[in-house]
């Protein structure tokens, strides 16, 4: 890896920045998207005003997630990401 990067795509990639550049450097850059989205909230109806072309009466749901951010990044689990962003890092070659 060269230099700071601008995101991460892989489980891989977390695990690399967190050793070059330290747990907090890459929590305070990537934290916010290692989080529990496994449900998700999705528009479910809503009106359209035809005058102003806004969204009124918006209902929503909330629905599973069918690709969460861990799944996404290549981790066995939520509970590993959590892990492994709690700690900073795999521990006893786990």
């Amino acid at each position: 890896m060269k230099g700071f990067p601008k995101n991460l795509k892989t489980k891989q990639d977390f695990l690399n920045c967190i050793a070059e550049y330290g747990r907090e450097k890459t929590l305070a850059a990537f934290g916010r998207i290692l989080i529990d989205d496994t449900k998700v909230e999705k528009v479910a109806s809503y009106d359209l005003e035809e005058k102003t072309g806004e969204m009124s009466n918006i209902k929503t749901e909330i629905v599973e997630n069918s690709l969460p951010t861990w799944q996404r990044l290549g981790f066995a689990s939520l509970d590993e990401m959590m892990k492994i962003k709690e700690t900073g890092g795999i521990q006893n070659g786990k």
